[in-house]
């Protein structure tokens, strides 16, 4: 995935929130079920970020 895409959709009060992915990368884990309740501060998922390029000298 890549910076800025959508992770997942949080709904709160009957408003949905979408999560971003805040690096270039994929998803290791996804520590969450459909409809599962979580608390602020929960991990809902991590990111492997896409590993930098080393720049040529």
């Amino acid at each position: 995935m890549d910076k800025g895409d959508p992770v997942v959709v949080l709904e709160a009060m009957k408003m949905e929130h979408s999560l971003t992915a805040p690096v270039t990368g994929k998803v290791s884990t996804l520590d969450t079920d459909l409809n599962q309740l979580v608390e602020q501060g929960y991990t809902v998922a991590t990111i492997e970020p896409e590993p930098t390029p080393l720049s040529e000298s």
